[in-house]
């Protein structure tokens, strides 16, 4: 830090739900930060062993706080943990994902040495279920936001940009992130640090491997929301259900991807694209898995 006395309180909520299997290796990585003034907000709505592991967790560690509340989705128990927060500095995490021990610090210190910059965001590390690296996901610039999922999940932000912004929208689950960093966006400048600082991890249980296409349609809708014009929207949304449609013929099979194949169609039918994802579907199966293992890719 440039000045030794800067020691914010920084919040960090917690929503979790049924994932006792990642729970404590997740919290212990906001705990054992190398920045110590922090503070934990726990939203549990779980119906499986959680609540015991909470309970031993927050009796060891007075930073934690834990709330049972049955918010019913992802922005609102957001919400909900945000109104209990007391720092000046404020983030989520997921609960089956892992800091670096250093996150904290280093988001910490950028908004220090920035004033001008109301959220930091960094890369993240891919990881499987059995904590096996994937890659490096390396985040966009914020430039790119109105057409690209950019922030990602590790990030920090002032309490001013909490002040102005408000909650996340409860109507926007699924992409309740990326709207709010357009949201930010809006009055804040953004900043993207070039350091991989948090472990996200994919197994077939979270919310964006559960639901790939719908993900997609969340947000491409909240992209068109913002288009310049109507046809401008119907390109997005066309554009959001040609990429459902392959993701869901990938993943879920052919009836999944007639499914948005024939919802684009009717919404914007004058696309090519539309012919290549006709084809794919023709395409035997066999042929489509042989491809796509060529190209490393998961297929179910």
């Amino acid at each position: 830090m440039n000045d030794p006395s800067f020691t914010p309180l920084v919040s960090i909520v917690f929503p979790t739900r049924d994932h006792a299997r990642y729970i404590e290796e997740s919290i212990r990585s906001c705990l054992d930060q190398t920045y110590r003034n922090i503070e934990m907000i726990v939203v549990d709505e779980s119906t499986d062993e959680t609540p015991v592991i909470l309970e031993r967790i927050r009796n060891e560690d007075p930073r934690v706080r834990v709330f049972y509340e049955r918010c019913g989705s992802l922005p609102a128990a957001l919400n909900y943990g945000f109104r209990y927060a007391r720092g000046d500095f404020l983030t989520w995490m997921c609960d089956d994902d892992i800091y670096e021990a250093n996150a904290i610090q280093i988001m910490l210190e950028a908004l220090d040495q920035n004033p001008g910059v109301g959220l930091v965001y960094c890369n993240l590390l891919n990881i499987d279920a059995d904590d096996n690296v994937l890659g490096v996901d390396t985040r966009g610039e914020p430039h790119e936001m109105d057409h690209k999922s950019v922030v990602g999940r590790c990030i920090l932000y002032r309490r001013s940009v909490y002040a102005k912004v408000g909650d996340y929208s409860v109507g926007d689950w699924l992409n309740e992130d990326d709207e709010y960093w357009l949201r930010i966006r809006d009055h804040f400048s953004l900043l993207h640090l070039d350091a991989t600082l948090y472990r996200y991890r994919w197994h077939p249980t979270t919310l964006t491997d559960v639901y790939r296409c719908e993900v997609i349609l969340a947000q491409h809708w909240t992209w068109a929301k913002r288009a310049e014009s109507k046809a401008m929207a119907r390109h997005i949304m066309g554009t959001a259900y040609i990429k459902a449609a392959n993701v869901g013929l990938q993943y879920h099979g052919r009836g999944k991807a007639f499914f948005y194949l024939t919802r684009g169609i009717a919404k914007n039918p004058f696309r090519i694209q539309w012919i290549w994802v006709i084809a794919k579907i023709l395409v035997p199966r066999s042929v489509l898995r042989a491809k796509w293992r060529r190209e490393g890719h998961n297929w179910s």
